[in-house]
């Protein structure tokens, strides 16, 4: 996502929730921040996060992202089984979490410049439909909030 329309949402955020929009979006910043210093995820899905955050606050967001990063997980898993590759990049988890364990040197955990890689998901997409299934689950439990 470009971060011209991070920026757009994060305005009209702030002109809705006012700077209520910060303190649900921060935290959620910095979480996704240090995802993406590990590279686990992009730094766009970082920002995305915090928008979702501060629209929905931090209790409500963390429900939309949980279920996004749900979304996300089973996506992987069957993208890993469909190609067959789940041993090698759980091995491959494993080794970098021990190396940087051991070293403690932060390096990349994968190299996200090369989305079109079988193991890559659009993260994006799942933090969107975990937002979209929240409101869902919210509508139908008629209080607006779970």
């Amino acid at each position: 996502m470009k971060n011209i329309w991070l920026l757009l949402l994060a305005f009209a955020g702030v002109l809705q929730q006012g700077t209520g929009f910060f303190s649900g979006a921060v935290w959620f910043l910095v979480f996704g921040m240090a995802l993406f210093r590990f590279r686990f995820m992009g730094a766009g899905d970082g920002k995305l996060m915090a928008v979702i955050g501060g629209y929905l606050g931090i209790r409500n967001g963390f429900y939309a992202v949980a279920l996004g990063f749900f979304i996300g997980a089973v996506w992987s898993l069957w993208k890993l089984k469909r190609y067959g590759l789940a041993a090698e990049r759980f091995y491959y988890l494993r080794n970098y979490a021990v190396s940087t364990w051991v070293s403690g040197e932060i390096r990349p955990y994968d190299a996200l410049e090369q989305i079109d890689l079988p193991h890559h998901i659009p993260f994006a997409v799942c933090l969107a439909a975990g937002v979209w299934g929240y409101e869902i689950a919210t509508h139908f439990m008629g209080n607006g909030s779970l």
